[in-house]
């Protein structure tokens, strides 16, 4: 299939070169801050033409959080308007990592052609292995409108269209690990996913610093873990870069708590993030400070 690419940030860039690793073709990118030599002008490889060429657009675009923690969805919103004053027919497949009810308004909002052919499709990339996890992903979340019944492949064509994309990455399997559901499950399960990650970091620093105090071997217990079939693997801990970072995990378990607590909980995931930032600023303490021995 053919496709173009909006926004060429590490998503961006990852989306493209698996694709094209699969024999997919891109016919196009555009994103508006793009600095390097290769793309000298914004737009200067996304024309109408090459736009009308295209059978998706992978919506690749930044989500920073804003001051109240919620996630900034301005830059997805101009990108969808962009494609639409282009009037792209086609596929919109956003990547960004979204709020739930945002893919339902985007879709209301366009114009009245098939809302169906707006996606989610969240990313799940691990940064420091990148290349394999954009080429192999362990599984692929498509989240479509339900308002023509059920959210499946056999219901949405726009659906089974990227469901077909996906097919070559999963060359090997019979059933591929391809999972359609509604919008706000598939947003959801993306903040989940890294919310989940998130507290087991924080979770493997405290199992640590135990171990540190008790003469433990962590890096044995790190390499049995591995093998372990219910243990997390996230209890990695780098005694010089404690916590987590990055431009993910702060985020999105920021964009989760906010969400949260508008539903009226998120105490738990809140004190991940507070103890997170604890950790990260070296500001940590220990209420229970004793000799192990003293405890009883």
């Amino acid at each position: 299939m053919t496709f173009v690419i909006i926004g060429y940030g590490t998503v961006g860039q990852a989306t493209r070169a698996a694709a094209e690793f699969h024999g997919h073709k891109c016919v196009g990118v555009i994103d508006t801050h793009w600095t390097d030599g290769v793309l000298p002008e914004p737009h200067s490889l996304f024309t109408t033409a090459r736009l009308d060429l295209a059978d998706l657009a992978f919506v690749c675009v930044p989500t920073p959080p804003a001051d109240d923690g919620s996630c900034d969805t301005s830059a997805v919103r101009a990108a969808v308007a962009d494609l639409e004053a282009r009037g792209y027919q086609n596929g919109v497949v956003v990547r960004s990592t979204v709020p739930p009810t945002l893919m339902e308004e985007i879709a209301l909002n366009a114009q009245p052609t098939d809302r169906r052919r707006f996606l989610a499709n969240p990313e799940f990339l691990r940064v420091r292995d990148i290349e394999h996890t954009s080429r192999w992903p362990y599984y692929v979340v498509i989240g479509a409108t339900g308002a023509y019944g059920k959210a499946s492949i056999g219901n949405d064509p726009w659906a089974r269209k990227l469901a077909h994309f996906y097919r070559p990455y999963f060359d090997d399997q019979v059933q591929p690990p391809i999972f359609v559901t509604d919008y706000r499950t598939a947003a959801f399960y993306k903040y989940l996913s890294n919310a989940l990650i998130a507290a087991n970091v924080i979770l493997a620093d405290e199992a640590w610093q135990v171990a540190q105090a008790l003469g433990v071997d962590w890096g044995i217990c790190y390499s049995i873990a591995q093998r372990c079939p219910v243990t997390p693997k996230t209890i990695r801990v780098d005694p010089d870069d404690r916590g987590f970072g990055g431009d993910c995990l702060p985020k999105d378990l920021g964009e989760f708590v906010w969400q949260a607590y508008q539903a009226g909980t998120g105490e738990l995931f809140g004190a991940v993030l507070q103890k997170n930032q604890e950790v990260r600023s070296g500001t940590d303490h220990h209420p229970y400070a004793q000799d192990p021995d003293d405890l009883g």
